[in-house]
């Protein structure tokens, strides 16, 4: 028999809803009624005021759910040429190595990258 579960997401949270270890959707703020049946329903929240999602899924979402990534995240895909500047609400946090997968959350903080290729800057080569 199915059992019903309600989930109450905080307007500055984000939440992954997890079916069965399986990514199912984000959860936005607001109640939510799962229905669980036999399922092991699991809510992994994030607090929206600490953008960088840090996850073991952030490689599948970027790989496999596009979509998703496109509406919820900013993704940064650096090549081992790029490097970025990464700022929160205008102000400079971070700067990102080369080759950096990263998401992080849309929503409380905006979130702009800025990217930069290295490799015409310097066309030297090493040979070792």
């Amino acid at each position: 028999m199915p059992t019903f579960e309600r989930i109450t997401i905080k307007k500055n949270e984000r939440a992954l809803l997890l079916r069965n270890g399986d990514f199912e959707r984000v959860l936005h703020s607001g109640s939510h009624w799962l229905i669980a049946a036999s399922d092991e329903l699991k809510i992994e929240r994030f607090a929206l005021n600490q953008p960088a999602f840090q996850h073991e899924l952030a490689d599948y979402l970027m790989s496999q759910e596009p979509a998703v990534v496109a509406a919820e995240f900013v993704a940064v895909q650096l090549s081992e040429h790029e490097v970025a500047l990464r700022s929160e609400n205008g102000v400079l946090v971070e700067i990102l190595p080369p080759a950096t997968r990263a998401l992080y959350w849309k929503g409380l903080v905006e979130t702009t990258i800025e990217t930069i290729n290295e490799s015409h800057r310097y066309p030297w080569r090493l040979n070792l």
